[in-house]
C-alpha cells in the first residue's frame, strides 16, 4: 500500500522520543508497504539525514525552513488565532511543499504523526491516524503551572488552542493513537467522539542498547535527554538544589553526569556543584550510561513513556524515577525501577544504589527482562498492522 507518513520533527537522526517513535514507525512500515515521509528541516545538519532516511522508505520529502520564515509564520499564527505549535510546525513553505507531494502521488492511507501536522492531511478523503503519541494539550497546562506571568499567558492560551485542534483532528481522523493508557483516557477526555482511539507503547531496541562488559564506577550516577526540554531542566536542578548535597555527605566522591545535547544556561549553572558535570552532546550515550550505577530521573513534569528509562534498563542500568513516570510503564517494567517522589526518598534510593551492588544487580537483570519481554518495538508496533488493514478494509471500495 502506499502511504504518506507526516511527521512533525525530521526523524533522522533520532533525538528525543518523539523523533525516535516517528523513526521506528518509518522503519517498521518501509519494510511492509510504500511508504513516503513528509518532514520538515531546519538548517544543514538536519538535512544531512535525508539520505539516511530516505534508505529506510520509498522517498523523503522534506522543505527547508530558515528561522526567519519560523518567526513570520508564529506571528501569522498568533494574530489568526491558531495555536503557535501549527505557526511552527506549518509555515507557508511546507504547506505549498505538501501540496505538491498531494498533486503527484495517489496514496491509500495517511499517518500524521503529532497533532501539529495533522491539519495538512485532515481533508485528505483516504484513511486518516493521527498519531498525537502525547497529548500535548496537556503538556502546555502542565507547563503553565510551573512558570512566570508571561510564560504562564502563552502556554495558557496554547494549551486552549491545541486542545481546540486535537479535539477537531480527533473528530475527523479514522483513527487516533497514543502512547500509554494515561494519554489514552486524556485523548477520550479531550475529544470523546473518536471514531478508533487506540494505543501502542514506546519500545527500546535492546540490542543496541545492551549491557556494557566494562564495569560501572560506583559512585556515578547520571540523567541522559536533551537538556533545553523544561521538564528535564525542571528534573535536574531539582535533583542537584534538593538532592545532592546530601548524597555527597554520605560519599563525596559521588559524580553526577547530565548527559544530553543543549543545555541550557538553567544546566550549564549546575557545574558550579562539587561533584556535578554537564556533558553537552555527545556521539553516544552508551558509554556514559552503561558504566553509572543509577540512572536518576525524578521528572515533575512529565507525559507519556520515557525512552531515557527502557533505554537504562535495556542496558542493565538501575533507574529511579517518579510516580509520573512509573505510572505509564507496564506492570513488569514499573517493577523493576525505583519509585522516589520526595527528596528524603530519592536520596534514599540513590544512596543504596551507590552502597548496594546485590540490590543494583538485582534490579539490572530484572530491568533488562523485563523491557525484552515487554518494550521492543517490533512487539509495540504490530498493532499498526490491525488498524490499517482494519481502515483499508472498511474504505474499500466495493466491486
Amino acid at each position: 500500500m502506499k502511504i504518506l507518513l507526516v511527521c512533525h520533527r525530521f526523524p533522522f537522526p533520532a533525538e528525543g522520543g518523539g523523533k525516535i517513535r516517528a523513526l521506528k514507525i518509518i522503519e517498521y512500515l518501509g519494510k511492509k508497504h510504500e511508504l513516503h515521509v513528509f518532514s520538515m528541516v531546519r538548517g544543514p545538519d538536519e538535512s544531512k539525514g535525508i539520505p539516511e532516511l530516505a534508505r529506510l522508505c520509498s522517498s523523503v520529502t522534506a522543505p527547508s525552513i530558515g528561522r526567519l520564515e519560523l518567526l513570520f509564520s508564529l506571528l501569522a499564527s498568533f494574530i489568526k488565532g491558531r495555536s503557535l505549535s501549527e505557526g511552527y510546525f506549518m509555515p507557508r513553505t511546507v504547506r505549498r511543499a505538501m501540496l505538491k507531494v498531494l498533486h503527484s502521488e495517489n496514496f491509500g492511507l495517511t499517518l500524521a504523526h503529532s497533532s501539529s501536522v495533522g491539519p495538512l492531511v485532515e481533508s485528505l478523503g483516504i484513511p486518516k491516524i493521527f498519531d498525537f503519541c502525547d497529548m500535548d494539550s496537556r503538556k502546555w497546562e502542565i507547563f503553565g503551572t510551573q512558570s512566570g506571568v508571561v510564560r504562564k499567558f502563552i502556554y495558557g492560551r496554547e494549551e486552549k488552542k491545541v486542545r481546540k485542534l486535537e479535539q477537531r483532528l480527533a473528530h475527523r481522523a479514522d483513527a487516533v493513537s497514543v502512547a500509554t493508557p494515561e494519554e489514552h483516557r486524556a485523548l477520550m477526555e479531550i475529544a470523546p467522539k473518536t471514531q478508533f482511539p487506540f494505543w501502542f507503547s514506546n519500545g527500546v531496541d535492546i540490542e543496541y542498547f545492551r549491557p556494557l562488559r566494562s564495569p560501572c564506577k560506583t559512585n556515578q550516577l547520571c540523567f541522559i535527554g536533551r537538556m533545553d526540554y523544561l521538564p528535564n531542566i525542571d528534573c535536574v536542578e531539582w535533583f542537584v538544589l534538593q538532592c545532592w548535597e546530601k548524597i555527597r555527605q554520605q560519599h563525596p566522591e559521588a559524580q553526577f553526569l547530565i548527559i544530553g545535547a543543549n543545555p541550557a544556561s538553567r544546566v550549564l549553572a549546575l557545574e558550579k556543584y562539587s561533584g556535578v558535570r554537564v556533558t553537552g552532546t555527545v556521539d553516544d550515550v552508551r558509554p556514559f550510561l552503561g558504566i553509572s550505577v543509577a540512572m536518576v530521573a525524578p521528572l515533575r513534569i512529565a507525559r507519556g513513556i520515557q525512552n531515557k528509562i527502557l533505554e537504562s534498563l535495556a542496558m542493565g542500568v538501575p533507574v529511579v524515577t517518579s510516580g509520573l513516570c512509573i505510572d505509564a510503564l507496564s506492570p513488569a517494567v514499573s517493577r523493576s525501577v525505583v519509585r522516589a517522589d520526595s527528596a528524603g526518598e530519592v536520596v534514599a534510593a540513590c544512596l543504596q544504589m551507590i552502597g548496594d551492588p546485590m540490590a543494583r544487580r538485582r534490579l539490572a537483570v530484572q530491568g533488562r527482562r523485563a523491557v525484552r519481554l515487554e518494550a521492543t518495538w517490533p512487539a509495540n508496533l504490530r498493532v499498526l498492522d490491525k488498524v490499517i488493514d482494519t481502515l483499508t478494509q472498511v474504505n474499500r471500495p466495493r466491486v
